[in-house]
């Protein structure tokens, strides 16, 4: 009787979690968008480091 009880309470959260997962996810795929926002874009950023040559991985392999 005991059991029973327990599982009907597991069965109901993950049904709710399921719920919710579903409704978020529709929400998402029909109101989000893959556009790159204004405050992503980097523009002409011009980097201040040095670009660092790193030596590649078959170069020391076939050595």
């Amino acid at each position: 009787m005991q059991i029973r009880f327990f599982a009907g309470w597991w069965r109901l959260v993950f049904g709710v979690s399921s719920a919710v997962l579903l409704t978020t996810a529709t929400f998402f795929m029909a109101m989000g968008s893959g556009s790159v926002q204004d405050w992503n874009d980097p523009g002409d950023f011009e980097s201040e480091l040095e670009p660092i040559e790193e030596p590649s991985r078959l170069d020391s392999v076939l050595e």
